[in-house]
């Protein structure tokens, strides 16, 4: 179920929100998730650069066809879930 909650700001306030998805199923998906990218490559610089090369590839594809789906690969989509931990940024980027 949705959640509702409250978050400080930081400076002394808050700010109250939703979460419209079932975070429990949500945490189900990234367990499956994370047992898939525990593999020793993703602790290799060399590997992740050339990940991180792929994911900027597929931004560019997604973009040029906003329209299609576009199925990551792991080491892709690890790069993607690092990028939406920044919001921000990956908001304006």
């Amino acid at each position: 179920p949705p959640v509702d909650t409250t978050v400080g700001d930081g400076n002394g306030g808050s700010t109250e929100f939703s979460i419209g998805y079932d975070i429990a199923a949500c945490a189900g998906r990234q367990a499956t998730f994370l047992w898939q990218v525990r593999w020793i490559e993703y602790e290799d610089e060399e590997w992740l650069g050339v990940a991180l090369e792929r994911y900027v590839l597929m931004l560019r594809l997604m973009r040029l066809h906003p329209a299609q789906f576009v199925v990551p690969t792991y080491d892709i989509d690890i790069m993607w879930h690092a990028h939406m931990g920044f919001p921000r940024r990956y908001r304006d980027e």
